[in-house]
């Protein structure tokens, strides 16, 4: 019979036991937690998509080309902006920018100065090299539709070099709109100007707001152009019809809403990436459908943090889907505060919404100011004289007169000796005389308009 005592275990195996099935209960728990978490989110995340799809509205970029009229060949723009890009030499991005600088300094002198020498051979040299990049924009404005594609859907980097290229034909037309304006060719001019705004339907297709805000700088520099234009031009009679009407047809205060479900739309098809990478080919492979795959998102504890933001996002874009809905000027006070986390979800989104809805209603104010003042020339050479209001110009010019995008009532006008100015009060909502010219001042803290200077005065 063996008496001797049984040995003790060494006190660092007991610590280490502990250890080991202390580290298994938590590991258990967090698995446990996360599974939990995971289904949770899933099903708050599959139930905002439920919400987007039970209020019909887009989900994927082809549902939100559902609603666009369908263009003929014949009728695409597309093709000849897609060429015209193509053409454009990237190499003369900073001369073609510097050039327009020049340019528009010296024209907007009073009186009229003449660019430097070496600026002008600069400008007749960038026109005669991209010389079939401009014929091919200019056919594209003679097209009742456009279809171009901005590229979206093929990622970021691609849309972002499209844009470049789009942002450089837009200052060349710009820059060409000068030259004819600077050598009294008023008709090519309004012509050229007319190609610029024209061009702005290049961006109308899967709308995202990067996308969006070049459209509204392409159509701003547009309506500074109409100024330069109706004071050194003085184009006839017909061309100033034609430029009216194609002014009449831009329309960006519809355009915030359909800005707002492209964020949304592209999203979505980021998430399906971020989410679950293995799901995210299969979704975008079945884009062409317009419809998502079963269960999407599919349970699962996997990612849930991830989910959780794209909750937190699609939320976020309801409220702003909701507030790009309302009229202006109330969608400018509904825009404030919403969208401005948007950008902390995915990586490259742009500015919050609520600035980009001042800047659209800027945008706004410009080529509405535009149109009343080529209105506004048309009744100075009809009669000799200057309107003493803007209601002078109804019915004859136009049926109605349109609105101040900050205020929802008319533009703003007024005249004297030298020259007249039509405007918005803008983002302060108040009125500053007609101070569109102040360089002292921030441009939020003055009005936003077009200022024509009489013959007489250049």
């Amino acid at each position: 019979m063996n008496t001797e005592p049984t040995a003790k275990r060494p006190s660092w195996r007991r610590v280490l036991r502990w250890t080991v099935l202390i580290a298994l209960g938590v590991f258990v728990v967090v698995v446990v937690a996360g599974a939990v978490w995971g289904y949770v989110v899933a099903g708050q995340l599959r139930e905002e998509v439920a919400k987007i799809q039970a209020a019909g509205e887009p989900l994927t970029f082809t549902d939100l080309d559902a609603d666009r009229p369908e263009v003929k060949e014949g009728d695409d723009a597309g093709r000849y902006y897609q060429a015209a890009l193509a053409l454009v030499r990237h190499e003369d991005s900073e001369e073609i920018w510097d050039a327009g600088r020049a340019y528009r300094d010296a024209l907007s002198e009073i009186p009229t100065s003449r660019p430097a020498d070496d600026v002008v051979q600069e400008v007749n040299r960038l026109l005669a090299d991209n010389e079939l990049a401009l014929d091919m924009l200019d056919r594209g404005a003679e097209r009742s539709g456009c279809r171009f594609d901005m590229g979206i859907e093929q990622g970021i980097a691609v849309c972002m070099e499209r844009l470049s290229q789009a942002r450089r034909a837009v200052r060349l037309v710009s820059l060409r709109t000068l030259v004819r304006a600077s050598k009294g060719d008023g008709d090519g001019a309004t012509d050229s100007a007319i190609s610029l705004i024209r061009m702005a339907r290049m961006f109308d297709h899967h709308p995202v707001m990067i996308v969006h805000l070049v459209k509204v700088a392409c159509l701003a520099l547009a309506s500074q152009d109409t100024e330069i234009v109706l004071e050194r031009g003085q184009p006839a009679e017909a061309s100033l019809q034609n430029l009216q009407q194609v002014l009449l047809s831009v329309q960006l205060g519809e355009d915030l809403s359909r800005v707002a479900l492209a964020e949304r739309v592209y999203g979505l098809q980021l998430m399906r990436d971020q989410i679950n990478p293995s799901l995210g080919k299969a979704a975008l492979a079945d884009q062409g459908s317009g419809a998502l795959p079963e269960r999407w998102p599919p349970a699962g504890f996997w990612n849930p943090p991830g989910r959780w933001m794209a909750v937190a996002y699609l939320r976020e874009l309801a409220e702003l889907v909701s507030a790009s809905r309302q009229p202006w000027p109330q969608v400018l006070g509904a825009m404030e505060g919403v969208g401005s986390e948007s950008s902390s979800f995915f990586p490259g989104q742009s500015p919050s919404f609520a600035r980009a809805a001042v800047l659209t209603g800027k945008t706004m104010a410009f080529t509405r100011s535009a149109l009343v003042s080529v209105m506004i020339e048309r009744y100075r050479r009809a009669n000799g004289k200057l309107p003493d209001a803007l209601g002078a110009l109804v019915p004859t010019y136009t049926k109605s007169l349109p609105l101040d995008p900050f205020t929802g009532t008319d533009l703003l006008y007024r005249h004297e000796e030298q020259s007249y100015v039509v405007y918005s009060v803008g983002e302060n909502r108040t009125d500053d005389q007609g101070d569109v010219d102040s360089k002292e001042k921030s441009r939020r803290l003055i009005d936003v308009g077009i200022r024509i200077h009489l013959p007489r005065s250049r």
